[in-house]
């Protein structure tokens, strides 16, 4: 009677010894599935004709525009981006998904962590009207505005369209386009009484552009540090040939805090939703 009650114990204890090592497996394993991606939206692309690149363009600048379209880089005025992403999440990655609409010099981007593809946490970037803003969610809650967060909200903004898309960034007014070499060049864009500043790589061989530097701001009330960008896997996306890879980092951590990937984009879209005329407040819903 006594070995039963033993053996019982026994089994017991390495039962709950076996799912008290396997929690935290479990909790991990959560982040690591994939959620389905957000819809693409009910509402078609449209085709609003075509752009001239400007001459006074940098070479390296105007050979990747040229690798982006097969014919005349299409016009775009507002847009839709969708895909998923591991997100750096203390000493763990966790998976998201992501849409990001853009209008001339204003954008939204909202984001949902998920954990066995459920959502855990939503954010959103934003920069509309000249307020830039970050609003997180669920697992944790947190707002930050203020001048630091614009700058690197407008750095963001400029650093996507470039990459993705480009006919919007050389049409953005305010922006000096300066030569390095044959695979680098600088854009400046006036922000308030300063200029920011983007450095550009592009692969020699295909033209792509494959880097993107420039200093920002990590947290309000420090220096900017250097902040890179790292494209890859080039795909199709209706008129425009661009990176569907981005791997953002801070320089000084050898881990990125984001490794992306794009699924698609709309063009021509009202976007009017997401970035509101008039008041121009997007809040995250309670």
């Amino acid at each position: 009677m006594r070995s039963n009650i033993m053996q019982s114990m026994a089994i017991a204890l390495a039962i709950s010894a076996g799912l008290f090592l396997a929690l935290p497996l479990v909790l991990f394993w959560g982040f690591q599935i994939v959620p389905s991606p957000f819809p693409p939206p009910t509402q078609a692309s449209r085709d609003l004709g075509s752009i001239r690149v400007p001459d006074d363009l940098p070479e390296p600048i105007r050979r990747y525009l040229a690798s982006c379209a097969s014919t005349d880089l299409p016009q775009v005025e507002s847009a839709m981006i969708w895909g998923r992403a591991k997100f750096k999440l203390g000493l763990i990655y966790s998976m998201l998904r992501f849409k990001s609409f853009y209008r001339q010099g204003e954008f939204c981007r909202e984001m949902e962590l998920t954990w066995f593809g459920l959502p855990l946490m939503r954010a959103v970037d934003s920069y509309i009207g000249g307020e830039g803003k970050l609003q997180v969610r669920g697992l944790m809650n947190l707002f930050q505005t203020g001048e630091e967060i614009a700058e690197g909200q407008v750095l963001a903004l400029w650093a996507e369209e470039v990459a993705m898309l480009p006919p919007m960034a050389i049409a953005l007014p305010g922006v000096r386009w300066e030569a390095i070499d044959e695979t680098h060049c600088s854009a400046y864009l006036a922000y308030g009484d300063r200029e920011v500043r983007l450095q550009l790589e592009f692969d020699p061989n295909t033209a792509a552009i494959v880097h993107i530097e420039a200093l920002r701001y990590r947290q309000p009330g420090e220096d900017r540090i250097p902040w890179e960008i790292t494209l890859s896997e080039l795909r199709s996306f209706g008129p425009l040939r661009v990176p569907a890879r981005a791997i953002v980092r801070w320089q000084d951590d050898d881990r990125p805090y984001w490794i992306g990937t794009l699924e698609g984009i709309a063009y021509n879209i009202d976007v009017s939703p997401q970035i509101p005329p008039g008041d121009r407040r997007v809040d995250l819903a309670s």
